[in-house]
């Protein structure tokens, strides 16, 4: 299955616009997603499951219904599941029961240690998808990519890494009184005289982080901090 677009990622955008909403995962991920949606006073109808042997449980009033007997309905399904192998599985198995996307909400925190843990870091295109579904919808609203580094006094800055972010962060500032020093594509190429260093794969973000506070002392920023 490919990179899905068009799913919402983030629950503070979610609105249920009379849908009835239904966390799917009776895990304990499912369970945090319940009290993610109670705080935002969203009140689910229930938690489904694959697990037939779930059935008849409940957690916080909310009963587990296995998935395939729930009445059909347009639901808006919150997938309750954190590994990406279940993600995929459900996600391919909501889309094949006809599902839309507007439809299927996948809760993706913020954070790049939160957002884009060791699970999502298995499949780099998931963290592209979200970077620029957000950077897109921020453009949408007037918000200017160079307001991130204006409003933190950071006016020369290096992009680490290359490929599509890369590319398409750099388009979004060119014309800006933001300084773009060359980019680098490699640890020996980094520039200590930056006011910052933008890791462009977002994906390996973590990672890179560490090894480049070894080399420079200026802040190290992941792509999504400056789109979120």
């Amino acid at each position: 299955m490919g990179i899905e677009t068009g799913l919402t990622f983030d629950l503070d955008e979610v609105h249920t616009d009379g849908r009835e909403a239904i966390v799917f995962g009776a895990g304990m991920f499912g369970k945090h997603i319940v009290n993610e949606l109670l705080q935002r006073h969203i009140v689910p109808t229930c938690i489904c499951d694959n697990n037939q042997a779930l059935k008849g449980t409940e957690y916080h009033g909310f009963p587990v219904i296995p998935y395939r007997e729930l009445p059909k309905k347009n639901y808006l399904f919150v997938l309750g599941v954190a590994d990406w192998p279940i993600q995929e599985a459900v996600l391919t198995q909501l889309l094949g029961d006809g599902v839309a996307l507007k439809d299927i909400v996948m809760p993706l925190f913020y954070g790049p240690r939160l957002l884009f843990d060791e699970r999502i870091l298995m499949v780099p295109g998931w963290a592209e998808a979200v970077v620029l579904e957000r950077g897109k919808r921020r453009k949408k609203q007037g918000r200017q990519f160079a307001e991130y580094f204006l409003s933190n006094d950071l006016r020369r800055i290096q992009f680490y890494g290359e490929g599509v972010l890369a590319d398409w962060l750099e388009q979004e500032i060119d014309g800006s009184s933001i300084v773009m020093e060359m980019r680098a594509g490699n640890l020996q190429e980094v520039s200590g005289a930056a006011d910052a260093i933008v890791v462009a794969d977002q994906a390996r973000y973590i990672y890179l982080e560490e090894e480049l506070m070894d080399i420079v002392d200026c802040p190290i920023i992941d792509v999504w901090s400056v789109v979120r």
